[in-house]
């Protein structure tokens, strides 16, 4: 309803402010005075102008729309991909620490196994094979992490292209509209 009547007020001030000026070539005493033809013209033309104007308004309205909408898809899609990227990174340190720590208690295991074969005493090769049986039991828990920590790596790859993807072709979209928006 207000902005039906601000049309209606902003049509009636452009027409009265395009016909004052016709309306005083009448009063400066010229001969060629505007005929109702001629009004008909000029009013005619103001409200086509009135209309076209119109018209790129709303169209502006429309991109304006699209436009904010797709930054808005732009802004989570990153917000997506940089939330895999972090989990990727964790994983990826994840991983490196197993290797990093296997590998050490792999080293510990084969120093206590030289140790085991050069001890006599009965009751500290006990100690040492208990301490290395509880080292390899480390080894393979962390072997086994180490296998679903690859796994995970894998999966968070395969959706960061794909997310990535998405976020592309949001940014190919505003590419777009910026195109069709400086072409119009």
């Amino acid at each position: 309803m207000r902005q039906s009547l601000v049309g209606k007020v902003l049509v009636a001030a452009v027409v009265a402010a395009l016909i004052a000026p016709v309306g005083l070539l009448g009063q400066t005493g010229s001969s060629a005075e505007p005929t109702r033809d001629d009004e008909r013209h000029v009013l005619r033309a103001l409200l086509d102008e009135i209309h076209q104007l119109r018209l790129a308004l709303q169209r502006a309205n429309v991109v304006s729309y699209r436009l904010h909408i797709t930054l808005e898809r732009i802004r989570l899609q990153q917000a997506r991909v940089d939330s895999i990227s972090r989990d990727l990174e964790s994983v990826r340190a994840r991983l490196a620490d197993l290797k990093t720590a296997r590998t050490q208690m792999e080293e510990q295991v084969k120093s206590l196994e030289s140790l085991l074969i050069s001890t006599a005493d009965a009751n500290r090769r006990a100690e040492l094979g208990q301490q290395i049986q509880e080292m390899k039991g480390r080894v393979s828990i962390w072997t086994r992490d180490e296998e679903q920590l690859r796994v995970r790596e894998t999966e968070l790859i395969s959706a960061s292209q794909i997310e990535e993807a998405k976020l592309d072709e949001l940014h190919n979209q505003l590419d777009r509209m910026a195109r069709e928006w400086g072409a119009s």
